[in-house]
């Protein structure tokens, strides 16, 4: 009888060890449910074991376990996964039993992932896991100590192999000793994980606390982008620019957009906050005319409003020497949209109208004593409004000419085609002579470098049959207008492609 309860001793307490180990070994937690947030699902008193996951693993509809800001743990089901980084997520939980998401997202390397829960057992482990269980633990290894090592004593009917069998029995009684040791000692030093981190209290959430709490939190919005002229190869073929704007915070992509009225967009996606147009390769075709590039953050399935546009010129050549479509910076999106909604002039000049009643409320008084009173008395009147109405009209035009003095300066006066739907203009864009052609509608058709000599300056002409020529001592060139788009030719001076006003022009 006294071997049977040795060796089931031995049994149970080798058990613990292994199951201890193994949680040590493949990150498995005990999760004790204090509160009925996950209701029907798992309910109050539940025992659940969770495995550490990482987080680029977890998938919607899984209960995981995760630390919120005030160091409580929280076990709830996933409902969205928002910015997904090189190895982290954005978990959006919310409890089965519960009317509103939990009001924070949580950003997470790994979480523990539930793997089973059983009903009610969480009671058992709580209660071996306070103080009382571990005292009796202890009077359990001391009770097994006794038995295991009290003498026996020898009847003499034992015979010589008497000794072989106690020296069988030594090695069961040590690990009885071992494995119980080893059991209350892990059980004593290392209680379910879910004490200590376990789910909290959640059952508040379905008092109604959370209902002032904005399930998703709108996502920023992009700053204003920044445009730089980046060389191709050699610094003339494929010209292209690279756009970045200031980062939206650790987690999130970025969904950018080229737009131009008629024509299809082109889109795409980035993890950092920049990136490169190449005209004809990114976009996967040949683009003409002016662009505009817009950028949203971007988080799982939601996206943020776009930000301020920043326009990019696509165009078939930037030079001569360019046998390939090009992308060049343009403006940024002037703020003149915002501008209605912040201004302040009706609660400038409502004080004037409160300030004005009380000059009445004297006048009166001098109206009753002498007429002459009165006539002085309106003189100081207007004498006095004059100076804010002058004050505030100057800053109204401050702000419009602030917002003005965007466009690229003029290098040669605006040049109108024979029929006068285009446009040709020499203009400084980020210090260099740039040749843009617009339609009637003020939007930019064509943009590229262009060169003066001290014979025929820039050398912009046009001719009929809506071709602008470009004179330079050593080449003549011509633009098309077909389709929307403006074709580069080097026409030879000597052939018979020239009209005859081109002609007279050259030296």
């Amino acid at each position: 009888m006294r071997e049977i309860a040795l060796t089931v001793g031995a049994l149970a307490g080798l058990l613990c060890v292994l199951i201890a180990l193994a949680a040590v070994v493949f990150g498995i937690t005990p999760l004790v449910f204090r509160s009925g947030s996950m209701s029907p699902a798992i309910e109050t008193g539940a025992l659940a074991l969770s495995k550490t996951t990482p987080a680029v693993d977890i998938q919607v509809g899984d209960i995981v376990n995760v630390t919120n800001a005030a160091g409580n743990g929280i076990t709830h089901r996933v409902i969205e996964i928002g910015a997904v980084g090189s190895d982290s997520v954005e978990l959006y939980l919310k409890g089965d039993d519960n009317a509103e998401p939990d009001a924070e997202p949580y950003v997470v390397s790994e979480a523990g992932r539930v793997l089973f829960s059983v009903p009610k057992l969480g009671y058992a482990v709580t209660w071996l896991s306070g103080p009382v269980a571990v005292f009796a633990g202890g009077v359990l290894v001391g009770v097994l100590l006794m038995v295991a090592f009290r003498p026996r004593r020898v009847s003499p009917s034992e015979t010589d192999e008497e000794p072989h069998g106690r020296h069988s029995r030594l090695p069961t009684s040590g690990l009885v000793v071992l494995a119980t040791l080893g059991a209350v000692a892990l059980s004593s030093t290392n209680p379910p994980l879910a004490l200590a981190a376990p789910l909290t209290d959640t059952s508040t959430a379905t008092s109604g606390e959370f209902t002032t709490v904005a399930p998703l939190p709108p996502l920023p919005v992009p700053g204003d982008p920044t445009c730089v002229n980046k060389p191709g190869v050699l610094g003339l073929i494929g010209n292209y620019v690279t756009v970045s704007w200031p980062s939206a915070g650790a987690g999130y992509t970025y969904k950018w957009t080229l737009t131009q009225s008629g024509q299809p967009d082109a889109t795409g996606t980035v993890t950092s906050p920049t990136v490169d147009i190449e005209n004809g390769l990114l976009l996967f075709g040949t683009r003409t005319g002016t662009w505009n590039f817009s950028v949203q953050t971007v988080s799982g399935t939601r996206q943020s409003i776009a930000g301020r546009r920043h326009t990019l010129i696509m165009s078939l050549t930037t030079s001569s020497l360019n046998l390939l479509p090009a992308a060049r910076c343009g403006v940024l999106e002037q703020q003149s949209r915002v501008a209605p909604q912040a201004i302040p002039a009706p609660t400038t000049t409502s004080p004037p109208e409160t300030s004005t009643p009380l000059v009445p409320s004297t006048t009166p008084p001098a109206t009753t004593t002498t007429p002459p009173a009165t006539t002085t008395t309106p003189p100081t009147t207007t004498t006095t409004e004059p100076p804010p109405a002058a004050v505030e009209p100057p800053s109204a035009p401050v702000t419009t000419t602030t917002t003005t003095a965007a466009p690229p300066a003029d290098l040669i006066s605006p040049q109108s085609s024979p029929s006068g739907s285009a446009v040709a203009t020499v203009v400084s864009v980020d210090g260099s002579p740039t040749l843009q052609i617009t339609d009637s509608s003020g939007d930019i058709q064509y943009s590229g470098p262009i060169s003066s000599s001290s014979e025929y300056g820039y050398g912009v002409a046009w001719a009929s049959g809506e071709q602008l020529w470009l004179l330079g001592p050593s080449q003549l060139v011509r633009l098309d207008g077909t389709g929307g788009g403006w074709s580069r030719t080097v026409v030879d001076p000597a052939s018979g492609e020239v009209p005859a006003e081109i002609s007279a022009l050259l030296n």
